[in-house]
């Protein structure tokens, strides 16, 4: 009887996991080409998805309250919830904005723990195989995107959205995705699953050509997306990539991971051309007008000018956030509070938004955990998981941009059961951190 319980907990979560990274991934296609004014019943959906896990959750007595886990997530929230009431007197703040910052900076963190009490590794197996399938038909769309005209349908934005180009006449590619900084997000959370299918660090039962096909579909689309942070960073991420397998002894993987590099060089230079070359102009521009190093100190840490301006209450928790603008008066929120998402966080929540910027730093305990596992059972894939994790948390927009902030979710769910003792032993039972 347990056993069917708890089978029947799993295939919920799961089903549930799924469906929503599908929303995630369509939405955009969605608003872009069939129903332009969609946005709200999109993110009421997905909402609607979040919370039936959680309330299940609960009627099911799956989450853990006595641990520490359980403990942190009803305290933050509780926290949050107060800091809120605080700004509804102090600065008559609207409720339904309240309400999307109560979405962004609490609601979704109980997903991923719903997630993580109920998965293990052989349902994380499957639910990664299908994101990796994902990147098959995206990566067709966006390379078709890359040769089609500016004005082509296939580049067109929700509403009257400014389509970026990487050089006049070549667009940075949204594939599926309503504007570019989503696309790269998606590109980002694939990454390192990529990575893992190229080690054979997960057993996914594909065949050699569908293999082949993902890796290409990867190289390609990250190719000619235009995006120099998609590009950099999955360069980057071949570091934690040899890391791993140079501590797991795998030297004949260290081997492959070169050859597809110098493989995939090659074929780009000949086949795509002027990809390579709009991307490099791109960024030789961008390095000609900006401090990259400045730029990341205020990435992570805020800038000078959100410091000199900071409130103890904060101007209004989701104030920032895209889906704001469907409450306030067009325009009103770009940049409204800072181009960075640590000036967002502070300026919308004061005193509360510098203990967040805090909170993400414990990304790098489970990063050490990851090296743990790494050193110890020779698998690679949490270590390489944990780097994209911790690189996303704290330069990512996880709070004031929708797309991001639903990878960063799904992200923390799969990172918090690779790091699980029972997912890394292939066992089915829960246990505490």
């Amino acid at each position: 009887m347990e056993n069917i319980k708890k089978i029947n907990h799993v295939s919920f979560i799961k089903n549930r996991f799924l469906l929503l990274f599908f929303f995630i991934i369509l939405e955009g296609a969605i608003k872009k080409w069939f129903i332009p004014n969609s946005s709200v019943y999109l993110i009421l959906i997905k909402d609607l998805i979040v919370l039936s896990c959680i309330s299940y959750g609960f009627k099911n007595y799956l989450y853990k309250l006595s641990s520490p886990f359980e403990k942190g997530v009803f305290l933050w929230t509780v926290l949050v919830i107060v800091w809120m009431v605080f700004q509804l007197i102090v600065n008559s703040s609207s409720l339904w904005i309240i309400l999307i910052g109560l979405r962004n900076w609490v609601l979704y963190l109980w997903f991923s723990l719903i997630c993580y009490r109920v998965l293990n590794l052989n349902d994380l197996t499957f639910i990664i195989k299908i994101i990796i399938l994902s990147i098959i038909p995206l990566a067709i769309i966006s390379v078709t995107q890359h040769f089609l005209p500016v004005e082509h349908f296939l580049n067109d934005l929700p509403g009257d959205g400014y389509i970026f180009q990487v050089i006049p006449g070549i667009v940075r590619t949204t594939s599926t995705f309503s504007f570019v900084y989503g696309y790269t997000q998606y590109l980002m959370f694939v990454c390192p699953l990529i990575f893992a299918l190229i080690i054979s660090d997960l057993d996914l039962n594909l065949n050699k050509s569908i293999y082949t096909i993902i890796i290409a579909s990867f190289i390609l689309a990250v190719v000619t997306s235009g995006s120099r942070g998609t590009i950099a960073y999955s360069a980057a991420m071949l570091l934690p990539l040899l890391f791993g397998l140079t501590q797991a002894q795998a030297s004949k993987k260290i081997f492959l991971i070169i050859l597809i590099v110098l493989i995939s060089y090659f074929a780009v230079t000949i086949f795509f051309a002027n990809a390579l070359e709009a991307t490099t102009q791109r960024f030789e521009l961008a390095n000609q007008s900006e401090n990259s190093y400045q730029r990341l100190i205020s990435v992570i840490f805020g800038s000078s000018d959100t410091w000199r301006n900071l409130t103890i209450f904060g101007k209004g928790i989701g104030l920032s956030s895209n889906a704001a603008e469907l409450f306030l008066k067009q325009g009103d929120t770009e940049f409204l509070l800072g181009e960075f998402e640590t000036d967002r966080i502070i300026n919308e929540a004061g005193l509360l938004g510098i203990i967040l910027m805090l909170i993400k730093f414990i990304s790098i305990s489970f990063l050490f955990k990851s090296i743990s596992i790494l050193k110890n059972q020779k698998k690679a894939l949490p270590f390489i998981y944990w780097s994209y994790l911790t690189i996303h948390i704290l330069t990512s927009t996880l709070t004031g941009q929708i797309t991001s902030h639903a990878f960063t979710y799904l992200a923390l769910a799969i990172g918090l059961v690779l790091i699980k003792d029972e997912a890394n032993s292939n066992s089915q039972q829960n246990n505490n951190i």
